[in-house]
């Protein structure tokens, strides 16, 4: 019923409005039978019924790979250089870049700006493109990151010790 009604509208402001309702009616619902209703989830149902009712063309995929790999350069980009600057007085782990860059997750504000888009602003385009390259972050780098974390560090620990001169408790 919500993705016909959703479907049937062309409107930011009501779609938003509605899949918002959704929500907290499902969270109301949820707190009524006792079960947990993470406010997080607005944003997965937010993508959720928006990613139901995107125009997804075979032009529109190729974008949103070519703009994937352009978000993860340009994050790489922007921290390697912080990164370098600060490396000998921050003492960074290995590849802080590397591992800043995979753990960039977008979502919320991305979505909610392209949502803002008039429609003579190519809004379908990049709705898409955002919504594509939102759900490969939330997907793929944020199911990955743990793995590729332990390839990168091996289980090293992270927690440098403020003062290995203090006696410590030994573990048994």
């Amino acid at each position: 019923m919500v993705f016909r009604l959703l479907r049937s509208i062309d409107n930011y402001e009501i779609e938003i409005v509605i899949t918002l309702a959704c929500v907290k009616g499902g969270s109301s619902l949820a707190r009524f039978l006792g079960l947990s209703a993470p406010w997080n989830a607005i944003l997965f149902v937010l993508v959720g019924l928006e990613l139901l009712i995107l125009d997804i063309r075979s032009e529109y995929a190729v974008a949103s790979l070519v703009a994937i790999v352009i978000v993860l350069t340009a994050r790489y980009v922007s921290l390697k250089i912080p990164v370098r600057f600060f490396a000998k007085r921050l003492n960074f782990a290995p590849r802080t870049a590397t591992m800043m860059t995979w753990g960039g997750l977008r979502g919320g504000i991305s979505i909610a700006l392209a949502l803002s888009l008039p429609p003579e602003a190519n809004r379908a385009l990049l709705l898409t493109v955002t919504y594509i390259v939102v759900v490969f972050s939330i997907i793929v780098q944020g199911l990955t990151l743990g793995k590729l974390a332990n390839a990168f560090i091996g289980g090293a620990s992270l927690v440098v010790d403020p003062d290995p001169s203090l006696p410590r408790k030994r573990s048994e």
